[in-house]
């Protein structure tokens, strides 16, 4: 199960302080891992944010998921949480 709690701790790689983003994994019934694109605000421990799950739709893998960071750290300044899981082959 994905813990958002983890974030706070995490370092920031979107450029934006106040943001923090990271690939985490995500444990499948079948036993292996996943991966998912999460981006929260950064924040003192305990606080909670809406959370958006951004799925891409056919065709919309690999470079276009990753031209999307952008997108996906204004939604996180804007306080609200996002989860993107990397769902094809060339999602990386």
């Amino acid at each position: 199960m994905l813990k958002l709690a983890t974030l706070a701790i995490l370092s920031s790689v979107s450029g934006n302080p106040s943001v923090t983003c990271q690939d985490e994994p995500i444990p499948t019934l079948e036993g292996w891992f996943k991966k998912a694109r999460v981006c929260c605000p950064t924040s003192s421990a305990g606080q909670k944010f809406p959370v958006t799950v951004y799925q891409h739709g056919d065709g919309g893998g690999g470079e276009e998921l990753f031209s999307l960071y952008k997108m996906f750290d204004k939604m996180a300044a804007e306080g609200v949480c996002v989860v993107a899981p990397y769902s094809c082959p060339s999602d990386g």
